[in-house]
């Protein structure tokens, strides 16, 4: 004799509300991670511009050359 049983929509719903919900937890944990890196890279980025802006201009020397030709 076949199974007429009905199929249990309920427990389907909750499987499947569990399995979107716990999806959607991970994507919105990538996303924070994401936005933390991507702020702390701008801000080492704008950390070296500023000790470069800062830093005072180095000594440099034009030396001239003692071969022939070459000033």
């Amino acid at each position: 004799m076949p199974d007429n049983k009905a199929p249990d929509y309920k427990a389907m719903y909750y499987h499947l509300f569990n399995a979107i919900t716990d999806a959607i937890q991970s994507l919105q944990a990538i996303v924070t991670l994401q936005t933390d890196v991507i702020k702390a890279l701008k801000n080492a980025q704008k950390e070296v511009e500023e000790m470069y802006v800062s830093a005072p201009d180095p000594d440099v020397r034009l030396l001239m050359s003692d071969k022939p030709g070459e000033e």
